[in-house]
């Protein structure tokens, strides 16, 4: 089974980080999990990238990691809603 970390490297991921950092406001680092896309960043810019994907069928969440001390936010299971 191909997951979506297979597929998103490279240029892909790069068009990715690009892009999100656009609706952030602000650069982002970018990390693809299997199924899954965390966004790393401020309080703004996670918050700026959930109201604007939260429309989509891809579940999403906006939050403070205690353990990685930063902002994330979540766009899930991407790869199988294709």
């Amino acid at each position: 089974m191909t997951v979506l970390q297979d597929y998103m490297q490279g240029d892909k991921l790069q068009r990715i980080i690009n892009d999100w950092s656009k609706v952030a406001g602000e650069t982002i680092t970018v990390e693809v999990m299997e199924e899954d896309i965390y966004a790393f960043g401020s309080e703004l810019a996670c918050l700026r990238l959930e109201h604007h994907f939260k429309k989509g069928v891809c579940e999403t969440d906006a939050a403070y990691s205690v353990n990685l001390h930063t902002w994330y936010f979540l766009l899930r299971k991407v790869y199988s809603r294709q």
